[in-house]
C-alpha cells in the first residue's frame, strides 16, 4: 500500500516466490490509503501488509504528526478487521527531488518508528542509510531521472532490505 513508490514496484518481478497484490495508487496521501483500506486491502484478508506512508503528504505540507496519526488510523483499520495481520512499514526515503522536506520526513519516520515499537504486529523498516551516499545526500543510482521515483536499482535495494521482514 502507498503511492507511486509502491505502484511502480513490480512485485511479480521482485517477489516471484510470493503471492502479493499491489494496492498502491499514485499521488495518494496516507489518509487516503487509510480511508480506502476497507475496499482495497481488507477483502483480501492478507497475512501481511507492506506500507510506504506519507511522502506525498509531507511534500504537500501535511505535518509529520498528521502523517503518524494517519498511519495509526490505518493500523487500527487493518487490525480491527484482521487482528493477526502483520504490518511492515517502510520509512520515508530521502530523495534529491524532495530534499527540502527531509527534516519533516525524518520526523515522520521517527514518529512512525516509535508507534511501531509499541505494536508487536507492526515492524518499521528504515531505508534511509542505504539510500544515502558518503556525502550524506541521496545517492543517484536508486532513482530514475526525476530524482524522486525508484529505479530498478532502487527497488533491488528496497527488496533486499524489506524481504527479511516479510519472510
Amino acid at each position: 500500500m502507498g503511492a507511486s513508490s509502491i505502484v511502480r514496484w513490480n512485485l511479480a518481478e521482485f517477489f516471484p516466490d510470493l503471492k502479493a497484490i499491489n494496492r498502491g495508487f499514485g499521488g495518494s496521501e496516507l489518509s487516503e490509503t487509510a480511508y480506502y483500506a476497507p475496499r482495497t486491502v481488507l477483502p483480501y484478508e492478507p497475512r501481511l501488509v507492506v506500507v510506504y506512508p506519507g511522502e506525498n503528504d509531507i511534500a504537500r505540507g501535511v505535518s509529520p504528526e498528521a502523517v503518524a496519526a494517519s498511519f495509526g488510523q490505518l493500523v487500527s483499520t487493518v487490525h480491527t478487521a484482521l487482528p493477526q495481520t502483520r504490518i511492515v512499514v517502510i520509512g520515508l526515503k530521502p530523495t534529491r527531488a524532495r530534499w527540502r522536506f527531509n527534516g519533516a520526513m525524518l520526523k515522520a519516520n521517527e514518529l512512525i518508528r516509535s508507534f511501531a515499537t509499541t505494536h508487536p504486529a507492526v515492524t518499521y523498516v528504515s531505508v534511509t542509510k542505504a539510500m544515502l551516499g558518503p556525502d550524506g545526500l541521496p545517492r543517484p543510482d536508486p532513482f530514475v531521472e526525476d530524482r524522486q521515483h525508484l529505479s530498478g536499482a532502487g527497488y533491488d535495494l528496497w527488496t533486499e532490505i524489506v524481504r527479511p521482514h516479510i519472510e
